[in-house]
């Protein structure tokens, strides 16, 4: 048994129950989850989805309509007189938030739903009957059992019985205390439900008993901490004019496969309660700023169609503004919510190329590579140029490209958390006609990334293939590192949050700890691992361990290890991991502690050694700062 002897003070918190209000906006769309799946993180906010017990006779999935308009839809069926259940549960981010609003449409065979029941106990809920219920949860895990969805703080009633059918309404679940009150279009409907907390994550539920039933529920526009959501086409989609053949030009999806000759949407939600409803819709391109479509609205939802043909065809094709544009909403002259698309040209021998951040998302503070490729690009007669821009228009960065593959970094010290837009620009040096040839949208954020490399302290050696999980609010994030460089990496943790780093292999054992970070970026992290006792190779009784530096528990090189106990004593120096072993050593109680000349001497362990044991002993230290004060005589300076 090792026991640290020191002394420690307990220390009583005041709980204090406060409204929690979003640090930021956060919604779904369901415009840009990779591959239309719910659990694939969507691109704006990565909010990701999971559906409870998938199986036959339910599905959740993302539907297209109106065009170009994406939504979730919650589908089940009864062939027999039993119960099914079709349930997604929201799993990341976590977003803490007293109002939800969503934008949801029912339907279905014979949809008058109040034999509807609910019984929940620790967190564990079962339902009975026929339902549409929206769910609050404390925790993103336990995704596996659709008849009892666990870690639900709150649950309304069923909805069915306050939403008219067959229509999109705006439904609103505000908690007021305990209670959640409910309103349809802003009209209150009353208390529908009870949540004991503040929820972390939000679901929705859709259950049929009767045999030979259908059930529908389509929801769009899910604002978590957020009160206005607009969606245009999907950020893989394009409005395309085709300058030799016409007929070609069109909206395209992302399989390049034309779905309207003239028009796409725009669909906008705004919250009633506490949200004034927005008055226009502006379309603009971005680099330019260039306004070319005003739309005003009065309500506080709606689909807006636009004829592209009319709004951004030119005569001369080579005066339309091609690249990226933005779809505003807007109250009193301000942005509220935002979309983009793009807009490209088309013609035989038309220069083309891409442009692709290396990653969706960046902490503050990191360096980003940004990557052009060019098909048969012609230096002689075109300018190829790259561009970052932030969310408002304003330029970041500008350099010229020279090869059809390179790569340019960007170091994002001075970057403000946000969006940023990378555009290939290409300029036909003869007629002056330049042009967005394509574009790729990242964030920075004070998210938390982690890397490092796996080793083997004793040997000081790489150590590939050990499972690397960091639990950031019970939710797992976890990888593998490489088998030959032992690298790793995790990302998309948050800030002001315990993260508990654990790390294994079969045959070893490893000292997992856990810290709080303080502030976004990089957070670079090597493990080390010894072998287990059955394959350290000392002779027993013997205490081996390691020496590491306070908080990321990081090898401390060749520091001095003393071992005591009453009668004898003696010194070790570990090697460049850390590592120390004493061994063959008498059954007792010793005493242990480290000092470098870098750290604080260590505090004292205590150990005792029983005959044939093997005892693990790692040595936490502490660095020394120095303080560097500087005055100056306010008399003579």
């Amino acid at each position: 048994m090792v026991r640290l002897l020191v002394k420690l003070v307990l220390v009583c918190m005041l709980s204090i129950a406060i409204f929690i209000l979003p640090a930021s906006a956060i919604y779904d769309d369901f415009q840009n989850h990779p591959s239309n799946s719910l659990s694939n993180a969507e691109e704006n906010y990565n909010v990701k989805w999971c559906e409870i017990d998938a199986g036959s006779s339910r599905e959740a999935s993302i539907q297209i309509s109106d065009i170009n308009r994406k939504y979730a839809q919650l589908w089940v069926q009864t062939p027999t007189q039993s119960t099914v259940q079709c349930c997604i549960k929201q799993i990341n981010p976590l977003s803490q938030s007293n109002h939800l609003t969503a934008y949801v449409k029912l339907w279905g065979d014979n949809i008058t739903l109040d034999d509807s029941s609910s019984s929940c106990a620790n967190g564990v809920c079962t339902f009975s009957g026929d339902c549409f219920r929206i769910l609050f949860f404390n925790d993103s895990t336990f995704c596996d059992n659709v008849a009892n969805p666990r870690y639900i703080v709150g649950v309304t009633d069923e909805l069915e019985n306050y939403i008219p059918l067959d229509e999109w309404v705006v439904v609103e679940a505000v908690l007021v205390g305990s209670d959640i009150h409910l309103y349809v279009n802003g009209t209150y409907k009353g208390i529908v439900g009870s949540c004991s907390e503040t929820p972390s994550f939000v679901g929705f539920t859709v259950q049929e008993y009767d045999a030979g039933q259908d059930i529908y529920a389509a929801i769009d526009s899910v604002l978590i901490t957020s009160s206005y959501a607009i969606e245009t086409l999907p950020h893989n989609w394009y409005v395309l004019r085709h300058w030799d053949t016409p007929e070609a030009s069109g909206v395209y999806n992302e399989g390049d496969t034309k779905v309207s000759d003239y028009y796409f949407t725009a669909t906008y939600v705004s919250s009633f309660s506490g949200a004034n409803a927005p008055d226009e819709i502006r379309v603009k391109h971005f680099t330019s700023g260039e306004i070319v479509n005003i739309t005003m609205v009065s309500s506080r939802y709606g689909t807006v169609y636009y004829n592209f043909t009319k709004m951004l065809f030119h005569q001369n094709k080579e005066d339309d503004k091609y690249g990226l544009y933005l779809v505003e909403l807007m109250r009193d002259g301000s942005v509220v919510a935002h979309d983009c698309f793009f807009y490209t040209w088309d013609a035989l021998n038309k220069p083309v190329g891409t442009i692709t951040w290396d990653r969706d998302s960046y902490p503050i503070g990191t360096i980003a590579r940004i990557h052009v490729n060019l098909t048969d690009p012609d230096f002689t007669a075109y300018t190829y140029k790259g561009y970052v821009y932030d969310v408002y228009g304003n330029k970041k960065e500008e350099w010229t490209i020279t090869s059809a593959d390179e790569w340019h970094e960007v170091d994002l010290t001075d970057y403000d958390t946000g969006v940023y837009y990378a555009i290939l620009k290409i300029r036909n040096k003869n007629t002056g006609f330049e042009w967005e040839e394509a574009w790729d949208v990242a964030s920075v954020s004070d998210e938390v990334d982690i890397e490092g490399v796996s080793y083997d302290a004793k040997s000081e050696t790489v150590l590939g293939g050990v499972y690397v999980n960091a639990v950031q609010n019970t939710v797992s994030h976890e990888t593998i590192t490489n088998e030959t460089t032992g690298e790793y990496n995790i990302s998309k943790l948050s800030v002001d949050m315990k993260i508990q780093m654990n790390a294994s292999k079969t045959n070893y054992t490893h000292n997992n700890f856990s810290f709080t970070p303080l502030k976004g970026g990089l957070y670079e992290i090597n493990l080390f691992l010894l072998p287990d006792a059955s394959h350290i190779n000392v002779t027993a009784p013997a205490i081996v361990g390691l020496t590491q530096l306070y908080p990321f528990h990081q090898n401390v090189s060749y520091a001095t290890v003393n071992i005591w106990n009453e009668t004898w004593n003696a010194s070790t120096t570990t090697n460049s991991m850390g590592y120390f072993a004493f061994e063959n050593l008498t059954p007792g109680t010793y005493y242990l502690n480290t000092t470098h000349i870098k750290c604080k001497p260590s505090e004292t362990y205590e150990v005792n050694l029983s005959s044939g044991e093997i005892e693990y002993v790692y040595i936490l230290m502490h660095g020394l700062y120095n303080l560097t004060v500087k005055a100056r005589d306010a008399g003579t300076h």
